[in-house]
């Protein structure tokens, strides 16, 4: 039997730092390991707050103040995903157009410049949330490949969910202690390559199963996720594609030619149901908050639009239909 995951132990730290007299010559920042130079007068001030978990760190800084530069590098064996957003920046000798969303892969250096009020959320990966050895994202943690690219942020998901956690992490950090960390970096790997454009996955060899063994690994998928939600252990799709041993690749085609939909929205299907379920038996105790996150749903601002487009209302609604007021307010 699988354990269930459980809610990682995660470090907060909260910094706060200013150089009012740095001027011409370099500082190290106590919080991202950069160094920074003040480029005009006036005092400069960055506020930050760290969630470090075993595979990931959410970083969300608040800088204001005069103009200043930034230099630094990324590690061996990290991804840095930055959502940027302020006034006017330049990246590497380019001006960026704001907000700026800017994925940054192992070994890889930047230079920017910035001045005013400005936001940066950053996820920082390591290289071992990666379990498919076929998965193209290693190219990015490559320290040879000093990989790079800036995208607009607008219509990107990755940038709506680093947004999400960052906000999150800077209002109630340890409340992300509430979700298993496997749920969130499940998350966050689907938007990033959902904002790459990436060579296709090279096929691996169970990418040639026939049709009887697709809708095995099929089945088989099915009972381990629905299995999950009952249990409570809420099993991500990296960690099916590992019980499994398969491709997510693999377990994709297998859910379309079965079900007709993919992996990943059937898991959010079943997680759904799960908190409708919990809405109808215990939605006079619970919080929405409590519901969404015991359920695998930790993006609160979309629960309601995930539950309306499966039961037609909100689940305010059903609460207060159910239970005649809503006893928690979400």
């Amino acid at each position: 039997m699988m354990d269930s995951p459980q809610p990682s132990r995660h470090a907060v730290v909260n910094l706060s730092w200013s150089e009012p007299e740095l001027r011409g010559e370099w500082a190290s920042t106590p919080s991202f390991q950069t160094k920074v130079q003040r480029l005009d007068d006036g005092a400069f001030r960055s506020d930050a707050t760290l969630v470090q978990m075993a595979l990931m760190r959410i970083s969300s800084e608040r800088m204001s103040g005069a103009p200043v530069r930034v230099i630094g590098q990324i590690a061996d064996d990290c991804f840095n995903a930055c959502l940027a957003v302020g006034p006017q920046a330049i990246l590497n000798g380019v001006a960026l157009q704001m907000p700026s969303l800017h994925l940054h892969g192992a070994g890889s250096r930047f230079d920017s410049t910035t001045g005013g009020d400005w936001y940066c959320g950053i996820l920082r990966l390591n290289h071992a949330i990666l379990s498919d050895p076929d998965d193209p994202l290693h190219a990015w943690f490559d320290r040879s490949k000093r990989k790079q690219r800036v995208l607009s942020a607008h219509g990107q998901r990755l940038a709506d969910l680093i947004l999400t956690l960052t906000l999150r992490a800077e209002q109630s950090p340890y409340g992300l202690t509430e979700v298993p960390e496997a749920l969130l970096l499940d998350d966050v790997l689907a938007a990033l390559r959902a904002a790459i454009d990436a060579v296709p996955d090279r096929q691996s060899a169970l990418d040639w199963l026939g049709p009887a063994s697709r809708r095995r690994l099929a089945l088989a998928a099915e009972e381990l996720i629905l299995t999950g939600i009952g249990d409570g252990s809420l099993l991500s799709i990296e960690a099916v594609c590992r019980e499994l041993n398969t491709s997510q690749r693999s377990l994709q085609v297998a859910f379309q030619e079965q079900f007709g939909i993919n992996a990943r929205t059937f898991v959010l299907s079943a997680r759904i149901q799960r908190a409708h379920a919990m809405l109808l038996s215990a939605g006079d105790r619970l919080t929405m908050t409590e519901i969404a996150t015991q359920s695998g749903i930790w993006h609160l601002g979309r629960f309601a639009s995930y539950y309306r487009q499966f039961f037609g209302c909100t689940p305010l609604q059903t609460q207060r239909r159910i239970w005649a007021r809503p006893v928690f307010e979400p």
